[in-house]
């Protein structure tokens, strides 16, 4: 047995040994061993890999990983399709980052994992490292005033990522004890229009089925592509064309 085989015995029980089985219907998952501290994982074709700190073996850290491969399992490809929308769109991609995307998409996927990891007998409080972190710091939050509170001023692109950024990042928060409401309140005086945008969407996905998935009857990808659209046009008149008024002035 090589180190990897042991270290997977290790990982693996009665609670997550099903979301193994499933992934390998469909991909050939590995265990690699590695020194970081997080665990993390990557998909290529169908080689399923999970890296797995040697020093910090954690059946939850674990498992979580291998719930974003599940989804995939399952056709759930949501940050892989928000990361395509945005390359081929040039107006989100002036306007906003990948890694703002790729860590929304993975926000968005903690959604539709969380009820199975507590199902699977999980405690949420095991579900991310970062269950007991504000997602909204002061930090945060004087920026995005700052950059986006006058709506007669175009927009700078860092406060437009963070403002999209820290709706879906509280959104998507698990800790009940964070009360997030005045920041939307205040976020939905600021700019109306962006935050309608996101919340439409938000409740498309809140409703989304992972289990009825089907790409013509029931699909992520309508909504999620009409996300995006949205975005590219609101931040046209938001930045660039602002921008371009300011310059002719």
């Amino acid at each position: 047995m090589t180190m990897e085989d042991a270290v997977l015995q290790q990982l693996l029980d009665d609670r997550n040994k099903s979301f193994w089985d499933e992934i390998h219907e469909v991909f050939v998952p590995t265990v690699l061993l590695c020194e970081s501290r997080h665990y993390a994982f990557h998909l290529f074709e169908k080689k399923a890999q999970f890296f797995v700190p040697v020093s910090n073996l954690s059946k939850e850290a674990f498992t979580h990983e291998l719930m974003h491969i599940w989804l995939r399992s399952k056709n759930i490809f949501i940050t892989n399709f928000l990361l395509n929308r945005l390359r081929e769109e040039p107006l989100l991609y002036w306007s906003f980052t990948d890694n703002m995307f790729e860590q929304l998409g993975y926000w968005l996927e903690h959604v539709k994992m969380l009820p199975y990891f507590i199902g699977a007998g999980f405690k949420k409080e095991k579900f991310t490292e970062d269950y007991d972190q504000y997602k909204c710091s002061p930090m945060h939050w004087q920026i995005m005033l700052a950059g986006m509170s006058n709506p007669s001023k175009k927009v700078p692109l860092p406060c437009l990522d963070l403002y999209v950024s820290r709706f879906f990042a509280m959104k998507t928060c698990c800790n009940e004890w964070f009360d997030y409401t005045p920041y939307f309140e205040a976020m939905q005086n600021i700019r109306p229009e962006l935050f309608q945008i996101l919340d439409r969407f938000w409740n498309l996905w809140l409703q989304f089925d992972i289990e009825r998935y089907d790409p013509v009857a029931c699909s992520y990808k309508p909504f999620t592509a009409q996300l995006m659209h949205d975005l590219g046009k609101w931040a046209v008149e938001a930045i660039h064309t602002r921008q371009n008024k300011s310059a002719a002035a």
